[in-house]
């Protein structure tokens, strides 16, 4: 057809209502993500709503992901590249951490490091998606 899927794929995303609909949505989703790790802490002693939360937050994180790549094909540069970057290596992170829980790999591995390392750059990742949101609508 002669058109590449990233040449589209950019055009598609420098319209201002995607961009203003992708953003709001992965803001949402970043936000929600940790409505969900506070409840975790709340219904942590019931199995069921546990696994459920838990269960949400992975989903909500896979999607947050993808959220965050149809909102900005590329990296970015300055503050956005530093988020994203924050954004792709947290993904990764909490992925090698859910399947060493579920006993996939690294069995006997110590990553006790894992957790609170997830916690701190989904800090960062929410800090800097803020502060993207608020830049975006102050002089936009």
């Amino acid at each position: 057809m002669g058109v590449e899927l990233g040449t589209a794929f950019e055009q598609w995303q420098q319209e201002r209502a995607t961009k203003n609909i992708t953003g709001s949505l992965l803001l949402v989703g970043i936000l929600g993500q940790w409505l969900l790790s506070l409840s975790r802490m709340v219904f942590k002693s019931k199995e069921s709503a546990w696994l459920k939360i838990k269960e949400l937050h992975l989903i909500t994180g896979a999607l947050t992901l993808i959220g965050a790549f149809l909102h900005a094909w590329n990296l970015g540069f300055g503050m956005l590249f530093f988020l994203m970057l924050s954004f792709i290596f947290n993904s990764i992170l909490s992925s090698i951490y859910t399947l060493k829980t579920e006993g996939v790999v690294f069995n006997k591995a110590n990553m006790s490091y894992l957790l609170p390392t997830h916690i701190v750059l989904s800090v960062i990742v929410t800090f800097l998606s803020l502060m993207h949101w608020w830049l975006v609508m102050t002089f936009n």
